[in-house]
């Protein structure tokens, strides 16, 4: 469980950080913060996997990508 909510929001403040101020990603981050805990479990079990783990990291990332997309689509006004 701690695995999932720290490489949850490690990697959640790796994509929003570049994208928008650290406000806007915290508010993000804390309105998220089930689902980004719940994605962050599916991380930790895909690096426990001998093979994928080598690649996880990249996998990971386009995922997170795509999901703060969405969620800052969602949280914009209009």
């Amino acid at each position: 469980g701690v695995n999932g909510y720290l490489l949850g929001r490690e990697y959640f403040e790796l994509v929003a950080l570049r994208r928008v101020g650290p406000d806007e990603a915290r508010r993000l981050r804390k309105t998220h913060r089930g689902k980004l805990f719940l994605t962050g479990v599916a991380m930790a079990l895909l690096l426990t996997m001998p093979v994928v783990n080598l690649l996880a990291p990249v996998v990971i990332t386009a995922a997170m990508v795509h999901l703060f997309e969405d969620w800052r689509k969602a949280a914009a006004p209009g």
